[in-house]
């Protein structure tokens, strides 16, 4: 069981098992059984992954997918010019 700082440093990202696009988040350690009654029915096209909490990736989400063989947390291509205003 993870403890209580572990839990507050991280994030769950549930994503299609096609592609990597991100379908949910949330803050902390889950699994699916979020998902109650409908977590075999889920399953079936999700998958997820506990990363370190990043509030830039929770806030901008949508330009973000995961990489489904590494599972790690990637910039979509076509936002990777993105870098330059840093």
């Amino acid at each position: 069981m993870a403890s209580m700082a572990e839990h507050e440093a991280s994030m769950t990202i549930f994503y299609y098992k096609s592609d990597g696009t991100i379908y949910s988040y949330c803050t902390g350690i889950s699994d699916m059984n979020g998902f109650g009654d409908r977590k075999a029915d889920y399953e079936l096209m999700l998958d997820y992954t506990v990363l370190p909490k990043d509030q830039t990736a929770i806030e901008f989400l949508h330009k973000f997918y995961i990489d489904v063989e590494t599972k790690e947390l990637k910039l979509k291509p076509e936002f990777s010019g993105l870098g330059k205003y840093l």
